[in-house]
């Protein structure tokens, strides 16, 4: 992986690698991220769809609904 060019990275290394830390951290960072930083997240999300590295356009604050259900689910469980 390391020595791969951005342009070759498979869709499977982005929601892997990236979209899943996003995923990890929303439920607690999301309070605290300002508009800026939610800007230049959709920004990544919106050009990773537009360069091919996902095939789903991905909405920020759906992500963060999906997380923090999933998270409440994972301790309501426990």
């Amino acid at each position: 992986m390391h020595g791969l060019g951005i342009l070759y990275m498979p869709t499977q290394y982005f929601n892997t690698i990236v979209l899943n830390k996003i995923l990890y951290a929303l439920p607690v960072y999301f309070g605290y991220l300002t508009e800026s930083h939610k800007n230049i997240l959709s920004q990544v999300l919106e050009r990773a769809n537009h360069m091919g590295f996902t095939f789903h356009g991905y909405d920020l604050d759906q992500l963060n609904e999906i997380a923090q259900d999933k998270l409440f689910r994972h301790c309501q469980s426990k």
